[in-house]
């Protein structure tokens, strides 16, 4: 099971493994409660990771591992064998010798002897479900080389990871370029460079939810001899295979309908965001080009990006006041604060992430036209910026 940090120990990705074993369907429903802090991701140490929902708590092994993109500087968490796993039922008493504890062992498991353990308060969790499929049935489904397309839905990844689709698709492209660059490296099992090559594209893969190539790139880690160059030769197979669609594309003859101005019943404001006073701040775009190690132009296409992305998130926004709908204010704001995060745009950051954990009602007008100040102002001193440039 995997799942993605930036510096500030926020998740803006999960696998689906992860979500399943907790029982939450989709990463806004876990932005959600880890938001409102129904769930807690907690480091105990080094090696170990606390998961905590309620009185309910699970601990894992945890390996983290650092990654550098073009989102800027991230970590990778890989958590593996369950170390420990305590769970205290509501109807006894909270005493010590009530407590009830699961200790599992890899090396003694005895599938007839285990109990179902809730992780999630009334959400029934089997920390040791039974395979489906034997392993060597799983490794030939993973490495079998078939015509059929990997599809690749682009609209619905790349909102899970909080960037445009654009964005998404300039990554997925960067992956195979990169794919063939490091072609020769992954082939030679023999060389130094084989691993690192191996590594950053699995990595890649992780991040852009690939997930049939990183199955593939998780075992010609694991492989060696035929078996890991069948993975080599399965994993550039399928490379080949790949392809991006969107969920749906708007035809020529689609009727559009404007929204009609509803009135709801939970209604948080009828949010306006027409001349709001602009709040000016500070950003040196040469200074997160040096903290991201990335050219300035880059940063710049970055931020273009985001600017854009901002502005198709203002009518959710209003929409979302409108209807009172709390959890997709927070995912919204959750959203945007990762990719101010990322581009160190730290006024705009710490704003958004205000909203994200926002519980009140009555905070979120003054919050949200705020941040939209703080945002048409950036907007205003990138478009001056770039304008000068342009002039020179």
């Amino acid at each position: 099971m995997y799942y993605i940090v930036n510096l500030d120990n926020q998740v803006v990705a999960a696998d689906s493994d992860l979500l399943s074993w907790l029982k939450i369907d989709n990463l806004q429903e876990l932005f959600a409660r880890l938001a409102r802090s129904e769930l807690k991701f907690n480091e105990l140490d080094s090696s170990t990771l606390e998961i905590v929902a309620g009185t309910n708590t699970a601990a894992l092994t945890q390996n983290r591992y650092p990654l550098s993109t073009l989102m800027g500087d991230l970590i990778l968490v890989k958590l593996s064998e369950i170390k420990e796993a305590t769970f205290t039922p509501v109807d006894l008493p909270e005493e010590a010798d009530n407590e009830i504890k699961f200790i599992i062992d890899d090396k003694e498991e005895d599938e007839t002897t285990h109990e179902d353990i809730n992780l999630l308060p009334d959400e029934e969790i089997d920390f040791l479900k039974p395979v489906e499929e034997s392993a060597i049935e799983k490794e030939e489904s993973t490495l079998a080389l078939s015509d059929e397309s990997i599809v690749i839905d682009t609209e619905k990844v790349s909102e899970l990871l909080g960037i445009t689709r654009d964005d998404y698709s300039g990554f997925f492209d960067e992956f195979i370029d990169k794919a063939i660059e490091l072609e020769d490296a992954v082939r030679d099992t023999e060389s130094a460079e084989h691993h690192k090559a191996v590594l950053s594209l699995s990595e890649l893969a992780q991040m852009l939810h690939l997930a049939a190539l990183s199955d593939i790139l998780e075992k010609v880690e694991k492989e060696s001899g035929e078996k890991e160059k069948r993975a080599i030769e399965a994993f550039y197979y399928k490379l080949s295979s790949l392809t991006t669609q969107t969920t749906h594309t708007t035809q020529p003859n689609d009727t559009v309908f404007e929204p009609v101005n509803e009135k709801y019943d939970h209604q948080i404001c009828d949010l306006v965001l027409e001349n709001v006073k602009l709040i000016h701040f500070d950003f040196q775009i040469e200074q997160a080009s040096e903290e991201l190690s990335l050219p300035v132009d880059l940063i710049e296409e970055f931020v273009n990006d985001f600017i854009v992305q901002a502005h198709e998130e203002k009518k959710n926004f209003i929409d979302a006041c409108k209807k009172g709908d709390i959890d997709d204010l927070h995912r919204i704001g959750h959203k945007l604060k990762g990719v101010a995060s990322n581009l160190r745009i730290t006024p705009l950051a710490e704003t958004l992430e205000e909203i994200q954990l926002c519980e009140e009602k009555s905070r979120f007008e003054p919050l949200l036209k705020k941040y939209w100040g703080q945002f048409m102002a950036f907007e205003l001193y990138m478009h001056g910026k770039l304008h000068h440039q342009g002039r020179k």
